[in-house]
């Protein structure tokens, strides 16, 4: 909980969370694609055509973080956001 007075979100510029910027976007990337696929096509992280699909966690990770990303991108291009 923020304390009264310190600004409601943080930002990444910061020297102090510079440097984990790039982390916490992967991160968001990651459960937007999750998110996403899951609700519109039931492709989430867990279901089971991932499970099928590959090899292991980390390519789990890899996909749905580009899918988040690209998906997100696409997105801020029509004006969802």
């Amino acid at each position: 909980m923020n304390r009264s007075g310190q600004k409601w979100v943080d930002g990444f510029n910061t020297p102090d969370l510079a440097p984990l910027r790039q982390c916490f976007m992967d991160g968001a990337y990651l459960l937007f694609g999750h998110t996403f696929l899951e609700q519109h096509a039931q492709l989430g992280y867990r279901s089971d055509w991932a499970d099928d699909q590959f090899r292991n966690r980390l390519e789990k990770i890899l996909f749905y973080k580009a899918a988040g990303k690209m998906i997100h991108n696409n997105m801020q291009a029509r004006s969802y956001f």
